[in-house]
């Protein structure tokens, strides 16, 4: 459906550009509906590599590919399939990483950004399940269901919805898979060049994180020792409402493990790091896709006492309605 007729897929050459680099071009005569169809303008410059030669043209011929299902499609989800589509057919590893560090140094913006930059290291999302055959499956079920969603209400809400909609193929909510997505990133390192807040030197009374967090987007608050105090960290979470989630990951020498946050029935919650069983920890303050709007959460951090107990804690709390507190 991406040809112009001819039944081919053309890609015009040319050989005396600057640098390397591949588009797909629209033709607005051949828009049909939600399918269109154009060509692929490649700037073959003699100093490139091949190597990224192949890349811009692969990534630039799927986006042709997938215009011809849905041109309309967003951006947030179009730029990563077409990058993970280029990377089945070509060596793009280090296009890869740089789109999904990319998305992790701004985790706060959300994943559904009109940046294509930014849209591109939505990859991480697909590249999170960690399976090849559920990742094909989510690209394959998600442009079938773009392509054949109604043309009713609001178009740029329906798109966003059917694009999110279609990852419960994973089992996972758009939100689950963002959180994964992070999770995964932090784990494999390194940790992201910008975080929300950096938490060394204590104590830290009342601060707000450095950046609001839109919906679908992510806070990274990393905590270290304070070198005059290396015991341990209490740091106390103030979260404003219910439209966030909050997971910890600590490093060991073994490796990282992960820790679920609770929160008690003011929003709010506790937790202690000691410093003789962990070398650094970072938490991840999610913001739902169904949130009103950007918000902050605060946080506050004292080093421990001496006496406090050494273990990783998150303590959560509600009364029941015989007027006992459950922990």
């Amino acid at each position: 459906q991406a040809d112009d007729g001819d039944g081919e897929l053309d890609v015009i050459f040319d050989p005396r550009a600057a640098t390397t680099s591949a588009e797909a071009v629209i033709d607005p005569s051949r828009v049909r509906g939600r399918s269109a169809a154009g060509h692929v303008r490649v700037g073959a410059s003699p100093e490139g590599s091949a190597r990224a030669l192949r890349v811009a043209v692969s990534r630039a011929v799927a986006e042709l590919v997938l215009a011809g299902r849905d041109h309309t499609a967003p951006t947030w989800w179009r730029e990563p399939t077409s990058l993970w589509i280029a990377a089945r057919v070509a060596d793009a590893a280090p296009e890869l990483a740089d789109a999904v560090a990319s998305r992790f140094d701004l985790p706060e913006t959300g994943v559904v950004t009109p940046d294509r930059s930014l849209a591109a290291g939505n990859l991480a999302l697909i590249t999170a399940l960690d399976d090849e055959e559920l990742e094909a499956s989510l690209v394959a079920t998600s442009w079938k269901r773009l392509a054949e969603r109604a043309w009713t209400g609001d178009p740029v809400a329906a798109r966003d919805a059917v694009a999110g909609a279609s990852l419960d193929v994973t089992g996972l909510s758009l939100d689950g898979l963002l959180l994964r997505a992070a999770l995964v990133r932090v784990a494999s390192g390194p940790i992201p060049n910008r975080v929300g807040l950096d938490l060394a030197s204590l104590p830290v009374n009342g601060r707000d994180l450095d950046l609001p967090v839109a919906p679908l987007g992510a806070a990274l608050v990393r905590i270290r020792p304070d070198a005059t105090r290396p015991d341990a960290t209490r740091l106390d979470v103030d979260v404003p409402d219910g439209a966030w989630t909050l997971e910890m990951l600590v490093e060991r020498e073994q490796g990282w493990e992960r820790l679920r946050l609770a929160r008690d029935a003011d929003g709010r919650v506790e937790i202690l790091v000691p410093w003789s069983d962990y070398r650094q920890a970072v938490m991840i303050a999610l913001r739902h896709g169904s949130a009103a709007g950007s918000s902050r959460i605060a946080l506050s951090a004292r080093a421990a006492d001496a006496l406090d107990p050494y273990a990783l804690s998150a303590f959560g709390g509600r009364r029941t309605p015989s007027g006992t507190v459950e922990i």
